[in-house]
């Protein structure tokens, strides 16, 4: 049996538990009141199911409402309650629900909840049979069982949206300074900079000899990460007002907050601006590129058939996100492996939800 068909068996059995879970499940409660716990509220509410109350961990101020219903804590929890926990789990609220006796609880990812719903189900299997080949095909070239465990778990995730999949395999930090590559110098080329933070990071190395490449498309970020470098005195950076792309031309931006930020839209689109774009190879010119790390909202396979000169032959470290379209799971990494035959790959995932999983690519000296 392939790894797909492996996969699919598994997937179907878990995805029978959690929808049966969920179907009988009463006396719901939602641990949470932030943002994701909102996003689980709404859909239940879709689904015409009840909330009891929220929960959250410390109830420093008198019991108030979260959307429509009571903010209690932990103590008025009873064991014929179904507890969503809507937090990360570093937060190990399951934990602190066992040591208060109530076993009956369900981590639930909200980035699922919200943008792919309680039917993707078929959708990813139908997905996973066309691609089957690819799929093994990517399974197979990963570097290393921690890679593998990964791959496997992230799609396990997207297919029954139970967040312990996630637990398994997360880990800190990203793009670089973790097991798969460790501190980065030379050349660095950042595709979707936002308003710096990797940059940060990188700085933080000390590194004293280097240039670094800040592209950023959306207007506010860039103003945030340009304010950074001349406040720091940042030195040996260069900001780039693009979106990174396989094509110099300009490009329909979703700038506002919501599902599709960050995304390049068709055109006609709401809530459009339009941006110029660039290709890597056009932009570093010919810089000897040591690093690209790329986390561009679902731009990343055009942005690296952009990039495909400078890759060939700087063969430089890469940490491209995958999670954006399922697809790219395994796009990416044999995109990767069809530039240089010589990359090494690897999957690590960064995040307690569906986001920030990468694709590594080193190259053999």
């Amino acid at each position: 049996m392939s790894f797909t068909e492996l996969l699919l068996e598994t997937a179907y059995k878990k995805k029978q538990l959690v929808m049966n879970k969920l179907k009988y499940a009463d006396n719901i409660v939602i641990w949470g009141t932030g943002i994701a716990a909102g996003i689980v509220y709404d859909k239940f509410k879709e689904l015409k199911k009840d909330i009891k109350f929220f929960v959250e961990s410390s109830q420093s101020v008198p019991k108030q409402k979260f959307k429509d219903k009571a903010v209690k804590d932990i103590t008025d929890i009873v064991p014929s309650d179904f507890v969503i926990i809507a937090a990360n789990f570093n937060y190990a609220i399951h934990k602190k629900l066992e040591a208060a006796g109530i076993e009956n609880y369900m981590y639930l990812d909200p980035h699922w909840f919200k943008n792919a719903g309680m039917d993707s189900f078929d959708r990813f299997e139908c997905l996973l049979r066309e691609n089957e080949g690819k799929i093994n095909q990517a399974y197979e070239l990963l570097e290393d069982p921690k890679s593998r465990k990964s791959f496997q778990n992230v799609l396990l995730h997207r297919a029954v949206h139970d967040i312990t999949l996630l637990e398994e395999i997360y880990e800190e930090p990203a793009y670089f300074g973790n097991d798969v590559i460790g501190a980065v110098d030379g050349v660095f080329v950042d595709c979707g900079a936002f308003q710096g933070d990797t940059l940060q990071q990188f700085l933080s190395q000390g590194r004293t000899e280097y240039k670094y490449y800040a592209i950023e498309p959306e207007e506010y970020n860039y103003g945030k990460l340009v304010d950074y470098c001349r406040k720091c005195n940042v030195e040996n950076v260069v900001c780039l007002n693009l979106g990174v792309w396989d094509k110099k031309e300009k490009l329909y931006f979703c700038g506002e907050q919501g599902a599709d930020t960050g995304k390049i839209l068709p055109e006609g689109s709401a809530s459009q601006i339009v941006i110029n774009a660039d290709t890597i190879d056009h932009i570093v010119g010919g810089e000897n590129v040591n690093f690209i790390k790329m986390d561009i909202e679902g731009a990343e396979i055009n942005a690296l058939l952009g990039g495909m000169r400078v890759i060939q032959q700087n063969r430089p470290a890469l940490a491209v996100s995958a999670y954006h379209e399922l697809e790219h799971l395994w796009e990416i990494p044999l995109l990767l492996k069809s530039f240089y035959r010589g990359y090494r790959i690897y999957f690590r995932h960064h995040s307690w939800n569906m986001s920030d999983t990468l694709c590594y690519a080193i190259a053999d000296k």
